[in-house]
């Protein structure tokens, strides 16, 4: 998925959601690690 979204052609609006996508993936990264160590 993270892949699939650096592929993906940068515009406006993807620009100003990536910091909100970056803290949710980051959110629930920890969360899945913490279940999963």
């Amino acid at each position: 998925m993270m892949k699939g979204q650096l592929k993906a052609p940068v515009t406006l609006r993807s620009r100003a959601e990536w910091p909100k996508d970056l803290l949710k993936s980051m959110r629930n990264w920890a969360k899945w690690s913490s279940e999963h160590c």
